[in-house]
Formats: structure tokens, C-alpha cells, sequence
């Protein structure tokens, strides 16, 4: 009889978690204590344990695509992005385009690359679980990965929706999503040659 395995509360305080990665596939064995899984919050990094043995039947739910998270969320869910608040955007332009440059290079080696070379480019601590699964997971994953670095105002409205059907503050807010974020510094990024 197939046992459902839901995302676990990982702290009391804990709103909302993203399934970061599958650690197995579907038809893997496992047993009680292998870990199937990893979830991020907006603290911290943490693995899901099977809960007793079996096989991985099927994955119901697996946003690490386009089609996914369309799936998942009704639409694109940008997950990938770099945060800060407008204060300090001000003050330090400069260590934002350098950030923003380093990141926009990353993703276009990303896509030339397999995930295997992407792996070996990683600090092995980096690295959870064995290799091989983190190179399929990896792979798994490169089709989510923004090709240019830019937001497209269309993909702002699905997170804003995810929110406000659990954060009541959210849902009773009137927010200008062309406010929350800008594409100028991807921009100046992509004007500039690669080394």
C-alpha cells in the first residue's frame, strides 16, 4: 500500500519550504533513515529521511522545471535570485554589479556545460549525498536556471500569489510588483564581454 510522504514542518516557525532536490528516483529502494530528499527554507538546508522501507513509487510533485512549477504553483516561480534591500543597492552599486556580473557569467557557463563539469566545479562539501545523484540532480535542475539573468514582470505574479493564499498581511497588501526588483544591473552585465 503506497505511503504518502508530505514536507515536514522543520521548525515551528516554519511558513513555507522548497523541495530542493531528489536525492532518489522513482523505483529506488530505501530503507527506514536513507534520505530521499532535501528541503530549503529561508533558514537553512535540511534532508528528508524515508520513514520505513520501500520503493519510490512516484514523484507527485517536482518544480525543478518550467512545467513544474507551472504544475506546481499555476506559472513560473523565479527561486534563483539575489536579495537586498534598496538602502544598500544605493550605497553600494558598485558591489551589486560586481555580484550581478559574477552571477550572470555563472549562468551562461551553466548552460554551456554538463552537469557533470558543473559538479566538479563545486567545493566537495558542496556536495550532498553521493556524486552520481547529485550530478542527476543537478541536471534535473539546469532547466529552471534563468538563461540571460533577467525577471520577466509576468513570472513576479505567481510567488505574489503563493503568498498571499497563506500570509494574510500579504494577501491584504497592495504591492507594485515593477517596484520589487530591476533588471539594470543583468543589463550592464550583458553589455560587458566575458573573460
Amino acid at each position: 500500500m503506497p505511503v504518502e510522504i508530505l514536507m515536514p514542518a522543520l521548525s515551528p516557525t516554519m511558513e513555507e519550504g522548497t523541495l530542493s532536490k531528489w536525492l532518489k528516483k522513482e523505483g529506488d529502494k530505501v530503507t527506514s533513515g536513507d534520505v530521499i530528499a532535501e528541503i530549503e527554507t529561508d533558514k537553512a538546508t535540511m534532508e528528508v529521511e524515508a520513514v520505513d522501507e520501500g520503493v519510490i513509487g512516484k514523484i507527485l510533485i517536482d518544480a525543478r522545471s518550467d512545467q513544474g512549477a507551472k504544475d506546481v504553483y499555476g506559472g513560473i516561480y523565479p527561486t534563483s535570485v539575489l536579495y537586498a534591500t534598496q538602502d544598500y543597492i544605493d550605497a553600494n552599486p558598485e558591489v551589486i554589479q560586481k555580484v550581478t556580473n559574477a552571477t550572470v557569467r555563472a549562468l551562461h557557463w551553466m548552460k554551456a556545460h554538463s552537469a557533470e563539469e558543473i559538479v566538479e566545479k563545486l567545493p566537495d562539501d558542496f556536495v550532498s549525498g553521493d556524486k552520481a545523484t547529485y550530478i542527476k540532480a543537478v541536471e534535473a535542475a539546469k532547466a529552471i536556471f534563468s538563461e540571460d539573468g533577467k525577471f520577466e514582470p509576468k513570472d513576479l505574479e505567481t510567488p505574489l500569489a503563493v503568498l498571499k493564499s497563506f500570509n494574510e498581511a500579504v494577501a491584504k497588501a497592495t504591492i507594485d510588483l515593477n517596484t520589487t526588483y530591476t533588471n539594470k544591473f543583468v543589463e550592464a552585465a550583458a553589455s560587458k564581454p566575458a573573460n
